[in-house]
């Protein structure tokens, strides 16, 4: 780790400060923005902690589909300094202001191909609240092992189908709590929602069917700023919850 990582507050308020200086900052959004950058806030340095021991030999990291890109910028200020990003929305505007905050983006549609630079390849590759959108994951993983040497690792995030919150909400609603409206665009981004979401066991299945074997599985809590609240649950109550039943899968794999 290239410095020590700030509190879950001092995160929040420096994401914060990426929001406010960027070009795509919209006035109306502000409370809907900051509520919700909470959340992911914590998601981010959950992130950071799992894997600042699995970057001391990482010279490059590719992080795919990172929209709006702050977690590259985090990537690039607290672990390495060489970190691409493949966007599938990413304005000229934004682009720029990533640049200036050492980030290359690529843009790229995720169903197609990745880099225009075929031969790239990354120690690391990061792909965080992605998969879930992804009709057919499969093709995309396999696509992603031409840009992996063969010590490279894979990062993988997404929402926990098995999380207490999602059973509860399957069994009271008949769906996901993380699921949009169907057919609404996210973003403007061309996203439809989530397409499925994951087990830990199905996540497993899907790594090993596109040639991935798992180094490690862990559940994030996404602990949330204390002065947005803590979506239902205390902070210090989530770390009590058992991993398979946290709100989110963080998974390690290698390519076999």
């Amino acid at each position: 780790m290239k410095k020590p990582l700030p509190s879950l507050t001092g995160l929040f308020d420096e994401v914060k400060e990426y929001y406010a200086a960027s070009p795509e900052k919209v006035e109306d959004q502000d409370l809907w923005h900051e509520t919700n950058m909470a959340r992911d806030v914590g998601r981010y340095r959950d992130t950071l902690e799992f894997l600042a021991p699995f970057c001391e030999n990482v010279k490059s990291i590719l992080d795919v589909g990172g929209f709006p890109g702050y977690l590259s910028v985090l990537y690039h200020k607290y672990l390495i300094d060489h970190v691409d990003l493949v966007s599938y929305h990413t304005s000229t505007q934004f682009e720029s202001f990533l640049k200036e905050h050492g980030i290359r983006v690529f843009q790229a549609d995720l169903n197609e191909k990745i880099l225009s630079e075929p031969d790239a390849v990354y120690d690391l590759i990061t792909l965080t609240e992605v998969i879930e959108h992804l009709c057919d994951p499969v093709s995309l993983l396999v696509r992603l092992k031409q840009h992996l040497p063969p010590h490279g690792v894979l990062f993988l995030s997404t929402p926990n189908q098995a999380h207490l919150r999602a059973r509860i909400s399957f069994s009271l609603f008949g769906r996901s709590c993380w699921s949009y409206p169907v057919g609404q665009d996210i973003c403007g981004a061309g996203l439809k929602g989530h397409v499925r979401e994951y087990t830990r066991e199905e996540m497993s299945e899907l790594l090993a069917l596109a040639g991935y074997e798992v180094i490690r599985f862990e559940g994030s809590s996404w602990e949330v700023d204390s002065r947005y609240g803590s979506n239902v649950l205390p902070n210090f109550l989530k770390r009590l919850i058992p991993a398979f039943l946290r709100r989110g899968l963080f998974v390690l794999a290698k390519p076999v």
